[in-house]
C-alpha cells in the first residue's frame, strides 16, 4: 500500500529507443535532443510548483530530464535505485509484443528479469521510502515505473503516459488507498 502522501511524477525525456518504440529496460540509454527539448518544456510547468525535494531514478535518462527541469529550484536531486525501471533481462532492447502482455501477467518468465510482481512491490517501497518525510516531491522516473504504480493503485488509464508528461497523485481524503492522478499542462 502507498503512504497516503500527494507527490509528482515526470516520466523522462525521449530517447532513441523510446522513437525506435524498444523497450529500454535498465539499459542505460541517454536523452536525445527531442528528449533535452521536452525536458526544458516541462520546466516551465515545474518551476511553478512549490516542491521541497527532487528525487530521480539513477539511470541517466532520468536523471538528466531531472538536472534540466530542475535548474531553477536549486534543490538537490536524491538517486533512488529504487524507482529504475524493470530489468527485463534478456528481453531488454526488445519491441513490445505479445511476449510483454503475457510477461505482465505473469505466465512468461525471461532469463534476468524481475517478475511483474517483485517489480511492482520494488516500486511501491521505493516510492514509500521517498514519501516518508511527507514533503512535497517530484519523482522522475520511467514509463514501466507509471504503469506499475497506476496498476497498484487500481487506476484505469486512458492513456498512456509521454515522456516529459508531469502528472499529480493525490490520494483521495477518507478512503483506503484510493488515488487521484492528474495531468498537469
Amino acid at each position: 500500500m502507498l503512504k497516503p502522501v500527494p507527490f509528482y511524477f515526470l516520466r523522462h525525456g525521449q530517447t532513441d529507443w523510446n522513437l525506435a518504440k524498444r523497450l529500454q529496460g535498465q539499459t542505460d540509454i541517454p536523452l536525445n535532443a527531442t528528449g533535452r527539448a521536452q525536458a526544458l518544456a516541462a520546466k516551465a510547468l515545474i518551476t511553478k510548483l512549490r516542491l521541497t525535494k527532487v528525487c530521480s531514478s539513477d539511470l541517466s535518462r532520468a536523471y538528466e530530464t531531472a538536472e534540466i527541469v530542475t535548474t531553477d529550484l536549486r534543490l538537490p536531486i536524491i538517486t533512488v535505485s529504487g524507482i529504475r525501471e524493470v530489468t527485463l533481462g534478456e528481453a531488454d532492447g526488445r519491441q513490445r509484443g505479445p511476449w510483454y502482455l503475457r510477461w505482465k501477467s505473469g505466465e512468461l518468465a525471461i532469463a534476468g528479469a524481475e517478475t511483474r510482481a517483485d517489480f511492482s512491490d520494488r516500486i511501491v517501497a521505493g516510492i514509500n521510502n521517498i514519501l516518508e518525510d511527507g514533503e512535497l516531491t517530484l519523482i522522475v522516473s520511467h514509463g514501466g515505473v507509471y504503469s506499475a504504480l497506476t496498476d497498484q493503485l487500481n487506476i484505469k488509464l486512458s492513456q498512456r503516459i509521454e515522456n516529459c508528461m508531469l502528472i499529480y497523485f493525490q490520494p483521495v481524503v477518507g478512503s483506503n488507498n484510493n488515488w487521484m492522478i492528474e495531468v498537469i499542462s
